[in-house]
């Protein structure tokens, strides 16, 4: 071997150990300060949650983990259709800051000399994030959302139309509400999850069948009906029904989401009883009698009337919305059976016999008597 060319590869060595072992030093020194600088504070780039611990001793970590990290899940707060707060304790949630603490500590300092470090430099140009340590128990976090379901949910309401005499009394609708307990359960998971504390109740509106536009647009159909009294006329007389009368007259009915006001005609039937009364005459039949010389005369017959109370009523029903106030009373005449003119045509004027009987002389008060009493008839 040319002991110029030995001489060469030995140079060779000796340049690169030399850098090597500077930059073993300088990480020697590095580790050392890094440890100096650190002992007994968490590494930089370490966080629980999205809070910084980088810096601080455990002590200072824990009380910042309980006054930020676990301060937002003291309470539970629930917005929606009402709010609602609950206390952690009550929705299951229990907090090991200790632990928490412990584990962004030990970040860094497991493992061989090259995991710690390959750890603190991950956590200084990359961050570490050191979930909280927390228990959970989201069947005790159901049960308060079942009893918050219990205060929030209720049944639709419909708009509704009340009439009292002549007053009319609009009842408004209303939404139902019914919470939907799995929606609601996984946004109280990621309330805690995520460290906010902020939950929503979630659940569907139910509609009611009959809104208050609805029963709004009934109730001016009905006041329209009730703003003045309604007169009736005929034979010269007159009646009136007041708005109170016509009030109790009137249906406020609902129909597949519909609703509306109308006459219920056997009510308003009873209310014209006075003009039925006033109005109705009984036909009187023509008949004959005896005067007191003997002589056969024909007691006069008279017409009779009536009201024709289904055409009345159609009447009334059928302009009672449209702002009708006056009617006229419909009367039918009703002719007797014999009128004077038919008896006087058919008077007897000649005596075609007598016969006289005395029912109660015979003492056979069996067939004697019958036949008595059918010649009599005869």
């Amino acid at each position: 071997m040319n002991p110029f060319d030995s001489g060469k590869q030995n140079s060779r060595r000796q340049g690169i150990a030399g850098p090597v072992i500077i930059i073993c030093a300088i990480i020697a020194v590095l580790v050392a300060a890094d440890f100096w600088l650190n002992s007994g504070k968490i590494h930089r780039g370490v966080e629980v949650g999205s809070i910084s611990l980088g810096g601080k001793t455990p002590a200072e970590a824990r009380q910042i983990v309980r006054d930020q990290v676990v301060g937002p899940l003291e309470e539970i707060d629930f917005d929606g259709p009402e709010h609602f707060t609950r206390k952690a304790g009550e929705m299951g949630v229990s907090f090991n800051i200790d632990e928490t603490v412990d584990k962004a500590y030990a970040v860094g300092r497991e493992g061989n000399i090259l995991d710690r470090l390959s750890e603190r430099l991950r956590a200084s140009f990359g961050g570490a994030t050191i979930p909280p340590d927390i228990d959970y128990r989201p069947a005790k976090a159901r049960g308060e959302v079942r009893e918050i379901a219990s205060r929030v949910d209720h049944p639709p309401r419909e708009a509704n139309v009340k009439i009292y005499g002549s007053e009319v009394e609009v009842a408004k609708s209303r939404d139902g509400y019914e919470l939907n307990l799995a929606a609601t359960m996984a946004s109280v998971d990621s309330a805690i999850h995520d460290m906010s504390g902020k939950a929503r109740l979630r659940g569907d509106v139910l509609d009611p069948g009959v809104m208050t536009a609805e029963a709004e647009a009934a109730a001016k159909k009905a006041r329209g009906a009730l703003s003045e009294q309604l007169m009736l006329k005929a034979e010269g007389k007159s009646w009136t029904l007041s708005p109170a009368d016509l009030g109790s007259a009137l249906d406020v009915t609902k129909q597949d989401g519909q609703i509306d006001v109308s006459l219920n005609r056997d009510h308003l039937d009873g209310r014209l009883t006075n003009v039925y009364n006033d109005l109705t005459v009984k036909p009187v039949e023509a008949s004959y009698d005896f005067d007191s010389g003997g002589d056969v005369f024909v007691k006069p017959s008279h017409e009779g009337r009536s009201v024709e109370g289904e055409k009345l009523l159609d009447s009334i029903q059928g302009g009672l919305f449209e702002g009708k106030r006056e009617y006229q009373v419909p009367i039918t005449v009703a002719k007797p059976r014999y009128t004077t003119a038919e008896l006087e045509a058919k008077k007897p004027t000649e005596l075609q016999g007598t016969y006289r009987t005395n029912y109660t002389a015979t003492t056979d008060q069996g067939q004697t008597r019958v036949e008595n009493l059918k010649i009599a008839s005869d």
